[in-house]
């Protein structure tokens, strides 16, 4: 599983633990962040990620997410 992949089935995984019955956006993500961790990281960062534009992560993200 490459790492888009593994990040879109967590979203999928997080949305049904909150009772969402479906994956979280990206956008739900960015703010769960934001107002459980007062952190921040972009919703176009994110679909990088997804899309695989890039395959690496910095270790303050890994950790993040």
């Amino acid at each position: 599983m490459r790492l888009g992949e593994k990040l879109r089935y967590l979203r999928l995984v997080e949305g049904t633990l909150r009772g969402l019955d479906r994956e979280m956006t990206q956008q739900e993500v960015v703010r769960a962040i934001h107002s459980e961790l007062n952190k921040s990281i972009s919703q176009a960062y994110l679909s990088q990620i997804e899309n695989g534009v890039r395959p690496h992560l910095t270790n303050s993200t890994r950790m993040l997410l």
